[in-house]
């Protein structure tokens, strides 16, 4: 059963945005991507390679590519649950899928659509949904990416193979490091306690360190999230292997998990709607590492970022469809902002 539309004063202000501030962003990543585009024109030559490229890889990418949002839609589920909402795995995975469209759309977009979703259909707090993206899906997530990356390099030399750039051991060591850190820093006592009272910011503070609180004292929920993440970086490592065998040319696993990995990071400093360019960058970075030229891993970085923008944009409108449009109709003026947009 549905739960009933908020009230103006339960609405999200935290999330809020100007479509002014919202332009900026959107303008500053376009001169940014045309900055990258003019950059890496050298490495174009090997694009020709996308028109051959069979059915059967594409469909193979893709099915890859979603199992992978399930596993992150579990993660989503089983940490509401934790902090006392239910919501279904397939209803988190539409969430999650409008919330990846969002920000393909605009940089850092945030949680604010799904966030108010949430709020508006299931009567979640915007506050625990806010804990479980910071705990369960992004630092978790880093700790694994940087985990990952600093163990893949180290087999890839110890193996004989071409020797990791620096600069991409160093990114993993610090997102292992500062993501672990993190997890171990107790927020919930960062928080005094007279503040749970106050204005609508510390009440969201103090919501926000109780959720947190919660979820950092489940280890069985760090131990299932851990789990999923890092079987979710083993299979976007293989789409990653299947996007070079695709254009013909056959790389490592070792290599492609490298690359996957180090192209993931670089949605933490993007300015680029969806880490366009910056993550395509990352992988041509470490082209040499896959004993390829960054021609090649251009053309490969190009066939995956197709592939997860078709899929994106496709479930994407049946979350809209089946999700934000329904709870638009039930949503104050100001929810019903943030859920179309």
């Amino acid at each position: 059963m549905d739960t009933p539309a908020t009230t103006p004063t339960e609405e999200p202000r935290p999330l809020g945005r100007s479509w002014h501030a919202r332009g900026l962003r959107l303008l500053l990543g376009v001169i940014v991507l045309a900055a990258l585009a003019f950059v890496g024109r050298r490495y174009y030559g090997e694009l020709g390679r996308l028109t051959s490229v069979r059915p059967v890889w594409l469909i193979a990418m893709a099915g890859l590519y979603l199992l992978t949002r399930a596993l992150a839609a579990d993660v989503l589920s089983s940490s509401l649950r934790t902090v006392g909402h239910h919501v279904g795995r397939g209803e988190a995975f539409l969430v999650l899928m409008v919330q990846y469209y969002t920000n393909m759309l605009i940089p850092r977009a945030g949680i604010g659509a799904p966030a108010t979703y949430l709020k508006v259909r299931r009567n979640i707090p915007v506050a625990d949904f806010s804990a479980v993206q910071l705990l369960s899906l992004s630092l978790v997530q880093y700790f694994c990416l940087g985990a990952g990356g600093l163990a893949a390099t180290a087999l890839t030399a110890s193996r004989g193979g071409h020797r990791p750039p620096r600069a991409a051991v160093v990114v993993f060591a610090a997102a292992a490091i500062g993501s672990a850190l993190a997890i171990a820093v107790p927020f919930y006592r960062l928080t005094p306690r007279r503040w749970a009272a106050g204005n609508w910011v510390a009440r969201f503070t103090a919501q926000f360190s109780g959720s947190y609180r919660t979820l950092s004292r489940h280890p069985l929920l760090i131990v299932r999230c851990v789990a999923a993440q890092a079987a979710i970086l083993g299979l976007r490592a293989a789409r990653m292997q299947i996007a070079f065998l695709a254009i013909g040319q056959p790389v490592s696993y070792l290599g492609a998990f490298v690359a996957s990995a180090l192209a993931d990071l670089a949605f933490v400093v993007s300015v680029t709607p969806a880490a366009l360019g910056f993550r395509e960058g990352a992988i041509v970075y470490v082209a040499p590492l896959l004993g390829t030229t960054r021609e090649i891993a251009l053309s490969a970085a190009v066939l995956d970022r197709v592939v997860l923008t078709a899929c994106n944009i496709l479930v994407a409108q049946i979350g809209i469809w089946k999700l934000l449009r329904p709870a638009a109709q039930s949503a104050t003026p100001e929810a019903r902002m943030y859920i179309r947009g």
